[in-house]
């Protein structure tokens, strides 16, 4: 559901509709949790984590991913979906016009056609009740061209909703799936790192190979963040978390190590 606020100017979009990459499993999910007695057991063996911690990020993650207590909402500024709705019909209008110009070609190549002559009667005569019914279709046509003429000098009389490029829509939801389980790594006594791979160039370590497990276990279908995703949400969470975190690069022979101690 979408509100306007008059006084703000902004219109506030459930992002939860907007299509993102993550297919998250959004729903109620109780006082048991997100995750299931397996998943908390095959994650506490995987990473050696304690179990009332695993248990403790469960009721975090359902909370994360209840789109009722938990709504994920975005807003936009009036002006610019009024602005994106203007330009949507100016290309409408546009279209319209070439639409109209190549019924009326089509309606008059129709009329040349004589069919008093040809053998095939049936054929013939459904013909000649199409041409009836294109040349009617043009005519109304030119009648809702004229109206979108009308409508399109007139400022203000829709709005596009919405993120309607990929990219601009960040997934509000994956933030805060991503910040119960930096949460939780921390309670662990674990430190907040990710290495890069020198040789592929990608980022990995216990906490990315920790927030790949636990994120599949959340959505609808196997996916799961890139190795750049999950370092640039951990970036986000350490600046929010320690004002005075600063990001340190330390290389050796295979790989580069960049974090900040949990504890």
């Amino acid at each position: 559901m979408n509100w306007f606020s008059p006084e703000d100017g902004l219109i506030f979009i459930d992002a939860d509709r907007v299509k993102t990459a993550a297919p998250w499993r959004l729903k109620d999910y109780g006082r048991g949790g997100a995750l299931t007695d397996d998943q908390i057991e095959e994650l506490a063996t995987r990473f050696g984590l304690e179990r009332a911690v695993l248990k403790s990020l469960s009721i975090g993650l359902a909370f994360a991913l209840d789109p009722i207590a938990n709504p994920s909402v975005v807003h936009m500024s009036q002006k610019v979906a009024t602005d994106r709705a203007a330009r949507e019909l100016d290309k409408a209008l546009t279209e319209a016009k070439v639409a109209e110009r190549k019924l009326r070609q089509a309606v008059a190549r129709l009329t040349r056609l004589y069919t008093g002559l040809a053998l095939d009667r049936e054929g013939a005569a459904r013909l000649e009740k199409l041409k009836i019914t294109m040349a009617e279709t043009h005519r109304r046509s030119e009648e809702d061209l004229q109206q979108l003429r009308a409508v399109s000098k007139v400022t203000d009389v829709a709005l596009v909703v919405g993120y309607t490029q990929k990219g601009q829509m960040q997934d509000r939801r994956r933030k805060m799936v991503m910040r119960t389980l930096f949460c939780a790594w921390q309670e662990s006594g674990r430190k907040l790192t990710y290495s890069t791979d020198s040789v592929r160039k990608q980022r990995c370590g216990p906490l990315v190979d920790f927030v790949t497990a636990a994120v599949a276990c959340v959505t609808d279908r196997p996916w799961s963040p890139s190795g750049e995703t999950i370092v640039s949400d951990l970036r986000e969470y350490l600046a929010l978390e320690f004002k005075d975190f600063s990001e340190t690069d330390q290389c050796d022979s295979d790989q580069i190590t960049s974090g900040h101690a949990g504890a």
